[in-house]
């Protein structure tokens, strides 16, 4: 389901970062200036525009989320918004 994040400009939820960690071959999240990893089947919010998608993360040839029963693979270079 999509739902509204933003609405009059301010922000409902708190987002974090999720990023890349070559190193690990993991995805993970800046919580209170510490990496956290995350794992496979785990499910957050990906914040796209104004928006947000109920998403899981797994992984198969790349890592790539689920949503809606669509998969979009992550670009590893790029960072995300989620809500967790």
């Amino acid at each position: 389901m999509i739902k509204r994040v933003i609405e009059g400009g301010t922000l409902m939820n708190t987002l974090d970062k999720m990023f890349y960690n070559p190193e690990r071959n993991r995805w993970s999240v800046d919580y209170q200036g510490h990496p956290c990893e995350l794992h496979c089947g785990i499910g957050f919010e990906l914040i796209v525009g104004y928006y947000c998608l109920k998403c899981t993360l797994e992984f198969g040839n790349c890592w790539y989320v689920i949503t809606e029963g669509v998969r979009f693979n992550l670009n590893e270079k790029q960072g995300y918004q989620v809500i967790l």
